[in-house]
C-alpha cells in the first residue's frame, strides 16, 4: 500500500508542476487532486496495516485477535517479542495519515486561500510531523547508524526517515507560503 501511494503522490506532484493543470481546474482535480487522495487512502492502510501487524505480534498463527491497542496486558504481551518503537511508531504513521487525510480531502472543496491554510496544509504539517517521528523512530529501532548497507530494513527505515522529513518540508513550504518567496 506505501508503494502505491508513493507513486500516486509522485504523480500527483509531477501533474501539479505541469503547466496544464494550473489552466484547467477540472484537469487539476483529476491529474492532482485525486491521485493525492486515493494515495492517501492508500498511506492509511498500509499504516494500519503496521498497528495490525505489531499489536498482534504474539500470536504465533499470524491471526487477527485485536484491531486496536487496547492496554497495558496486551503491551505487556507484545513487549516479550519486540520493543516500544514499532508501536509508536506505526500509530504515528497512522494518525500522521488521518490528518494528511484532510489535506488531500481539502482539494476537493470550494476554500478560500485562508481557509485551505487551515483545512489543507495545517493539517498536513501535523501529519508530517508524525512522519518524521515514525520515520525517526524506525531509523532509531533498527540501529540505521550501523550501516548495514546490504540489508533491505537499513534501506526501508533510511527512505521512511528521508520520506517523512520531506513531507515535512514540503507541507511546511505550503504552509508558510514559501513558494510566494
Amino acid at each position: 500500500m506505501y508503494t502505491e501511494g508513493s507513486m500516486l503522490f509522485t504523480i500527483g506532484g509531477a501533474a501539479s508542476m505541469s503547466k496544464i493543470t494550473k489552466e484547467n481546474e477540472s484537469l487539476e482535480k483529476v491529474l492532482v487532486v485525486t491521485p493525492y487522495f486515493i494515495g492517501g487512502v492508500c498511506f492509511t492502510v498500509g499504516a494500519y496495516a503496521g498497528v495490525l501487524e505489531v499489536i498482534n505480534i504474539h500470536n504465533k498463527d499470524g491471526g487477527i485477535t485485536d484491531w486496536f491497542f487496547t492496554g497495558p496486558t496486551q503491551w505487556r504481551k507484545m513487549r516479550k517479542f519486540l520493543g516500544w518503537e514499532p508501536l509508536l511508531g506505526y500509530i504515528s504513521y497512522f494518525l500522521g495519515t488521518i490528518f494528511f487525510g484532510f489535506n488531500v480531502t481539502a482539494g476537493y472543496l470550494p476554500l478560500t486561500t485562508k481557509e485551505y491554510e487551515w483545512w489543507g496544509w495545517f493539517p498536513a504539517v501535523l501529519g508530517s510531523v508524525c512522519f518524521a517521528a515514525g520515520g525517526a523512530l524506525e531509523c532509531y529501532h533498527n540501529k540505521v547508524w550501523e550501516f548495514k548497507l546490504g540489508n533491505p530494513t537499513w534501506w526501508i527505515s533510511i527512505l521512511n526517515g528521508i520520506g517523512g522529513f520531506g513531507f515535512l518540508l514540503a507541507a511546511s513550504c505550503g504552509f508558510f507560503k514559501a513558494d510566494n518567496v
